[in-house]
């Protein structure tokens, strides 16, 4: 009898050891990584991939069916759409249609009523110099998040024209089109970072054909959240690596993960880190092509 109570516990150990997230004990915490996307174009990677941090849509009744909405010097009416709540966050947001315009959106903090995203939105202000649309972004957003602390980049899109044909462009910084060029796009991004790592606190807004897209992005959680987060990054990464290898171990050799970028969020009070990595790997059958795809990862630490 004793004998077997023993087997039965050697089975249950291996069990937990088989877990599907793959875990790395690094002396003070392990960390969990789940896939969250792969490729476009087809991945290597058979593996079931994560709903938890995915666009959660749902119909709230509470919420008001129709509302006006002045956006700078325009009056609007709002329809109501539906309800959500935004990936990788805790935002919930009540999403309205302006009326008449039903591909023009705006998301609205269910909780404070703050304007989240303008989406698709009109507008007539005559914008020529990067001073007038960083001028514009801070009208819509108001004073309460200080755009001056944060990290700023532009970039513009724009189709060059030759005897060659039409090449589309992307170049860092506020681009003037000469007579050969078309515009397609100004994107302006303000980002909060930590020790050199974006968090999910921002300000993001694109230009295009008199209209424009606008993200707000302010939480009240304290920077601190991150911190036992930001002690173990380093191990996040080896997990990345780590968390691959064991799950193609069977079939392709991984031959280096690549991360390039990272960033930082909160769901429900829990401090997570979205990663894209690069993998470049052989197939176990054929050492002679080295192959790459990309994927995007979400690591937290657990226990």
């Amino acid at each position: 009898m004793k004998k077997n109570i023993f087997y039965i516990i050697i089975i249950s150990i291996i069990i937990g050891l088989c877990a599907c997230h793959n875990t790395e004990n690094n002396g003070t915490s392990n960390i969990e990584t789940v896939l969250y996307r792969t490729a476009e174009d087809g991945s290597i990677f058979d593996i079931e991939r994560t709903t938890e941090f995915d666009t959660k849509e749902y119909i709230d009744n509470s919420a008001a069916k129709t509302i006006e909405l002045k956006i700078l010097d325009s009056e609007y009416t709002l329809e109501y759409e539906n309800s959500a709540i935004l990936p990788m966050s805790d935002l919930k947001v009540h999403v309205y249609c302006l009326q008449g315009l039903s591909n023009s959106k705006i998301f609205i903090d269910s909780q404070n009523e703050n304007v989240v995203k303008y989406f698709n939105i009109p507008h007539t202000e005559n914008l020529n110099t990067e001073t007038d649309f960083t001028d514009f972004i801070c009208n819509l957003v108001g004073s309460k998040i200080h755009l001056d602390e944060y990290e700023y980049k532009c970039t513009t899109h724009y189709y060059s024209f030759s005897d060659l044909g039409m090449e589309s462009k992307v170049r860092d910084g506020f681009h003037i089109c000469n007579e050969n060029e078309r515009l397609g796009t100004y994107s302006f991004y303000y980002t909060k970072s930590i020790n050199d790592i974006k968090t999910d606190e921002h300000v993001s807004a694109e230009f295009y054909e008199n209209m424009f897209i606008l993200e707000i992005y302010d939480f009240d959680y304290q920077d601190s959240v991150y911190d036992t987060l930001l002690k173990e990054i380093n191990s996040v990464d080896n997990n990345i690596k780590s968390y691959f290898e064991l799950k193609v171990k069977n079939i392709y050799d991984i031959k280096n993960v690549t991360i390039t970028s990272k960033r930082m969020f909160v769901k429900n009070g829990v401090p997570y880190v979205y990663s894209k990595v690069n993998i470049s790997f052989y197939n176990n059958n054929d050492k002679s092509t080295l192959y790459q795809t990309s994927a995007e990862v979400i690591s937290k630490l657990i226990g």
